[in-house]
């Protein structure tokens, strides 16, 4: 009881914010819904910009407040993969981590890499084991930090992106995986991890698509919106124009899957909203978490994957140098695009 009185207290302590792009006081109301994920307590709402139409939170918790917003069995925050229990879960995770562990190494063969919000560290634990690369995370949930360097011995920063402690030009690659939507001051985050990667580095973001056939069809049960710990809601367009003013060259946009997990997510969402009647709900979650729907799923989320319409975008930023510098770069943008999805529509 005293958790659940101390998130009520942080609901009715919210502050109010100017639209995270633009700067823009003008607004109107898209959605007022529950956490849905987590079931704090309070409702929450998002709104759209309507001079440039990006969607935010606002009101919202601040600094000292978010942190009460992630419990320990928050979905970044989970077990060990080796402590999974369902074989099939155990696979989901290695397939994903070595799916991105293989984008970062077609972007580069060696060099240092900082991921950001790096959660448990499973990711970089398992890029650290890759020839030639050294690896540090930046995680400010102090438990996650340290079950990353208990369970991997990573070196782990348990701080806030606003108090990023590293030198300019420190890094080859900066990575966030599923981080931008979560951060207070997006465009801010964009140019400090900027500054801190080398003139022929890059950035590779995985963010919640607005633009997905999911953002679509489930509306405000959408697990991409995620509030009140997303902040942000991004369009193609939107993390392209904000990557472009902080000192990026024009990002590669694409998918590394069809987003069967957030369909699935999505689905949950939507019974509880709708109350549905609690044996068809178990009926319709158990179905679509089967082997036999995955398997028959398949070409679906692959459809999705290739008109670049899957629940996740992932964009891929190098660092913008003057006079063209980053020219010599175009043909190994399109060769990684090619070899990662064999074709140019991905």
């Amino acid at each position: 009881m005293p958790a659940l009185n101390r998130l009520a207290e942080c609901v009715n302590d919210l502050e109010d914010v100017d639209c995270l792009l633009c700067g823009s006081t003008e607004r109107q109301v898209l959605y007022r819904g529950k956490d849905r994920l987590h079931h704090v307590p309070g409702e929450f709402t998002l709104v759209e910009c309507t001079r440039c139409g990006f969607i935010y939170l606002s009101p919202r918790p601040d600094r000292d407040e978010i942190r009460h917003f992630y419990p320990s069995d928050y979905l970044p925050f989970r077990p060990a993969i080796h402590e999974e229990r369902s074989p099939l879960r155990r696979f989901d995770r290695l397939f994903g981590l070595y799916r991105r562990c293989r984008l970062i190494r077609q972007l580069k063969s060696r060099g240092s890499l900082l991921d950001v919000g790096c959660g448990t560290g499973d990711f970089l634990a398992v890029m650290q084991s890759y020839p030639g690369w050294t690896v540090r995370g930046l995680e400010p949930h102090a438990e996650a930090a340290a079950q990353a360097r208990a369970q991997y011995g990573l070196s782990i920063d348990p701080v806030y992106l606003d108090d990023l402690p590293y030198q300019d030009g420190a890094f080859d690659v900066v990575t966030m995986w599923d981080v931008l939507e979560h951060l207070p001051r997006p465009r801010e985050s964009l140019g400090r991890l900027r500054r801190v990667l080398r003139s022929d580095g890059v950035l590779v973001i995985g963010l919640p698509n607005r633009d997905s056939l999911d953002a679509k069809l489930f509306g405000q049960y959408w697990a991409g919106l995620d509030v009140p710990r997303h902040f942000s809601v991004f369009s193609v367009s939107d993390v392209t124009r904000a990557l472009l003013e902080a000192g990026f060259d024009k990002p590669e946009i694409f998918n590394l899957n069809g987003g069967y997990h957030a369909f699935a997510l999505s689905v949950r969402f939507l019974l509880d909203g709708a109350r549905a009647d609690p044996k068809l709900r178990a009926v319709i979650l158990s179905t679509i978490s089967s082997l036999p729907f995955r398997l028959a799923s398949v070409p679906y989320f692959s459809l999705l994957k290739w008109l670049k319409m899957g629940s996740t975008m992932i964009i891929v930023a190098r660092t913008a140098c003057e006079g063209g510098k980053n020219n010599k770069h175009t043909d190994a943008r399109v060769t990684t695009r090619n070899t990662l999805t064999g074709s140019t529509h991905d």
